[in-house]
């Protein structure tokens, strides 16, 4: 799902200017999904994460979860 929507909004010209993410231990791989929209539109991201969940879900820690969003890799 998270890639699906990240090629609807990457067909549309209207920029991403806020993303909220609350999808209970996903968050990482919504992110990841949409990693090429992030980088071109650069949003605010507003997102809760509880890392037990991230670890089940996503088979993240909160930590790696934080620097997918703090990171700026260029």
């Amino acid at each position: 799902m998270p890639v699906l929507m990240a090629a609807v909004f990457e067909q549309n010209e209207t920029p991403v200017r806020f993303i909220k993410i609350d999808v209970e231990g996903a968050e990482y791989l919504a992110l990841c999904g949409g990693r090429k929209l992030l980088k071109r539109h650069r949003p605010i991201i507003f997102s809760e994460f509880a890392p037990p969940s991230l670890q089940v879900v996503s088979k993240v820690s909160a930590e790696t979860y934080l620097r997918l969003l703090l990171v700026d890799d260029n």
